[in-house]
């Protein structure tokens, strides 16, 4: 049975020897997450201009079809965080983080979702996987 708050946490980090502002370049154009995301295949705000809070958009992967979400956090250099609305991801919440480092960025991800037990589990283990794989492809295309 899910819960009313987000129950799972899934999160990982990389350092990327590039400016934070580099990567945030990079990220805030939702287009480019089909570049090291691993199976998007489309992505579109759907209501709203790009960096403005309460904005929406949907991505679509393959295999999964489509997420919709919600700007939700917007701190210029710093933190792109979403929503997740509707789907089996509703009252979810993800976010970019880019922290400078000495010589680059460490980039981090997180998702908090909602979940069953056994859902729960299932997403921490793939995600989780996921995650550092996208992370290490996002490294590869900043670095190159």
């Amino acid at each position: 049975m899910a819960t009313d708050k987000p129950n799972v946490t899934i999160e990982n980090s990389i350092f990327i020897a590039r400016p934070t502002e580099d990567i945030w370049n990079f990220l805030s154009d939702i287009v480019n997450d089909q570049q090291w995301r691993k199976g998007l295949i489309d992505t579109r705000w759907t209501y709203g201009e790009p960096s403005t809070l309460g904005s929406t958009a949907v991505y679509i992967f393959e295999g999964i079809g489509e997420v919709h979400w919600k700007l939700a956090e917007w701190e210029d250099q710093r933190v792109i965080g979403w929503d997740y609305i509707g789907g089996r991801l509703d009252g979810g919440h993800g976010s970019y983080r880019m922290e400078p480092e000495p010589g680059g960025t460490r980039m981090m991800m997180r998702m908090e979702i909602r979940a069953t037990v056994i859902f729960g589990i299932f997403m921490k283990f793939i995600v989780t996987r996921q995650m550092a794989g996208e992370l290490k492809k996002l490294k590869a295309i900043m670095e190159d």
